[in-house]
């Protein structure tokens, strides 16, 4: 079933402030954008480094998905550096959530990856060209699970 513009937002929403939270947590002073600047959600400052750092947050709830466009994705995805932090929330009533912190462009190129094994498995009714990229859950994403130590190399 589709979901409403603003389950979708407040999904997103969601996302954005338990990564604050998290952030926060590890001593940083972080700031949601609110979607007033393009390509960043969250503005994080820490004190004790002196480090700044700008995330894009993308959230998807328990039953959702990551979806990066149709296939074969453009070349920009594919070599976007920009960190990323994925939050798969896994149940909305206990705000209980799983982070996975890689570049959008990593991502993007295990979607691709994915989507072209999926194909090859019954290439007859599955859509290659223009189909749907997308990821499904945190096991896709399991590599990159909890790699706050990324934001350290920035």
């Amino acid at each position: 079933m589709a979901r409403s513009q603003t389950e979708k937002i407040l999904t997103a929403l969601a996302g954005e402030y338990l990564t604050a939270a998290k952030l926060c947590l590890m001593g940083y002073i972080a700031v949601p954008t609110f979607k007033n600047f393009p390509g960043v959600d969250i503005l994080a400052y820490n004190s004790a480094t002196g480090r700044q750092i700008t995330l894009q947050v993308k959230t998807i709830s328990e039953d959702g998905s990551f979806v990066f466009g149709r296939y074969p994705l453009p070349k920009d995805k594919l070599d976007d550096k920009r960190l990323t932090v994925w939050v798969h929330i896994l149940d909305k009533s206990k705000s209980k959530a799983d982070f996975f912190i890689a570049t959008f462009g990593e991502v993007a190129r295990l979607a691709q990856r994915g989507h072209e094994t999926w194909h090859k498995e019954k290439p007859a009714t599955r859509k290659l060209e223009g189909g749907l990229v997308n990821i499904i859950g945190s096991e896709d994403l399991k590599e990159f699970k909890d790699k706050w130590g990324l934001l350290e190399a920035l």
